[in-house]
């Protein structure tokens, strides 16, 4: 392998100089760039932890909203289905109440059948036949 040595002369030294010092400041400059990309994206990571946080309180405020209407709507229900409960065994009972009354009048209120004369069979042969009506 051969070894390559530059020479140290003014002139050589000039432009690798140059080129050195250019590389440095480029590298300087995408530095800077760098730091002001990173410094704006650390303000906007901020600023989106900020939103992230306001709305995630907002969420909490609407979730503690919703349980407190769906708790108002079950109390409602409750309180609804009660008084329909209540209702309902009431007609329950009144219709027991009606019929019973129905069945007492209807007791009271029929006469007894009447006694049906028990014909003897003596007095069933005197009788005469009755004539028909189709007949011609």
């Amino acid at each position: 392998m051969p070894h390559f040595q530059i020479p140290l002369d003014p002139s050589t030294l000039k432009p690798v100089l140059c080129i050195a010092g250019g590389l440095l400041l480029i590298m300087m400059v995408r530095i800077a760039f760098l730091m002001r990309t990173n410094n704006r994206l650390h303000e906007s990571a901020s600023k989106m932890e900020r939103l992230l946080l306001i709305q995630h309180q907002e969420i909490q405020a609407v979730k503690r909203d919703s349980n407190a209407w769906r708790d108002e709507i079950q109390r409602v229900f409750g309180a609804f289905r009660a008084e329909f409960s209540m209702r309902i065994s009431e007609s329950e009972l009144r219709c027991q109440e009606i019929r019973r009354r129905r069945e007492q009048m209807e007791k009271a209120a029929t006469p007894p059948p009447p006694a049906v004369p028990v014909m003897e069979p003596a007095a069933e042969k005197n009788m005469l036949p009755v004539p028909s009506i189709l007949t011609s």
